[in-house]
């Protein structure tokens, strides 16, 4: 039984520091959740994993304890870990602050469940209509303007940083339906145009283009047969990330 008991701390141990270190969302697939729900599912799986830890811990010690004693009857379940905390001076608020750890990871569960799904929804079906395309971005970016052939929206990128990007449809190109995506760097006449297409030159994703004195980065992809997740959210991530870069680097502002 101490043996036992040593396992379940263990794993309770274990369970706690992945909570601590989110590790567990290396496990999930989470591009498809909308960015709020993203940083929710985070949060929850962080809290109830560190719960489930404490209860696992306790239902451990209980079981080593028990095999010290040599009473079986000392040993116990959840039941039995969740009377024992309550025991403990503070007990009662200790108690709920695990509660609520416990049924933050039955949400994280379900939510982590969602994200799967969503996943492999995004893989397997193709797009054909420019509305898929705005469905995908509405549930998973900020947008801050939109029009029946175009949207705006906004994501996050490293250091507190964001960009702004803009998504357009190309409805007859060759008698086919496309997709321009587009990533403002700077007012052209505020930056240095060849170091910019020195960078953009280098670049396997997107091209250098001037539109109305804004310097941007565009990329270009078809919407027959369109998988979102590997040819839309890819190349659109990339760009994103390349731009902000080059506005860094070539402006050392933010304003885009």
């Amino acid at each position: 039984m101490a043996i036992a008991g040593a396992a379940v701390v263990a794993v309770g141990v274990a369970a706690a520091v992945k909570g601590f270190k989110r590790s567990f969302l290396e496990d999930l697939d989470l591009p498809d959740l909308p960015a709020g729900t993203r940083k929710s599912v985070e949060w929850l799986g962080s809290a109830g994993y560190i719960a489930k830890g404490v209860v696992y811990a306790i239902i451990g010690g209980l079981l080593g304890y028990a095999a010290l004693r040599s009473d079986a009857g000392q040993a116990g379940g959840v039941d039995k870990a969740l009377r024992t905390l309550a025991a403990q001076p503070y007990g009662v608020v200790l108690l709920a602050v695990v509660a609520i750890g416990l049924a933050a990871f039955g949400v994280y569960c379900l939510a982590a469940a969602r994200a799967q799904e969503l996943s492999l929804l995004a893989k397997l079906t193709p797009v054909t209509i420019w509305t898929d395309v705005i469905n995908y971005v509405r549930i998973r970016y900020e947008v801050l303007e939109e029009s029946e052939h175009w949207l705006r929206f906004r994501l996050d990128t490293d250091g507190g940083r964001t960009q702004q990007v803009t998504v357009h449809h190309l409805p007859d190109v060759d008698g086919a339906e496309w997709a321009e995506i587009s990533s403002a760097v700077g007012w052209a006449d505020k930056i240095d145009l060849r170091r910019l297409l020195e960078l953009a030159g280098g670049s396997s994703v997107g091209g250098a283009a001037i539109v109305d004195g804004v310097a941007l980065i565009k990329h270009t992809v078809p919407l027959t047969s369109l998988h979102l997740r590997e040819e839309f959210e890819r190349p659109l991530l990339s760009v994103v990330a390349q731009a902000d870069a080059f506005e860094k680097e070539l402006s050392s502002g933010d304003e885009f």
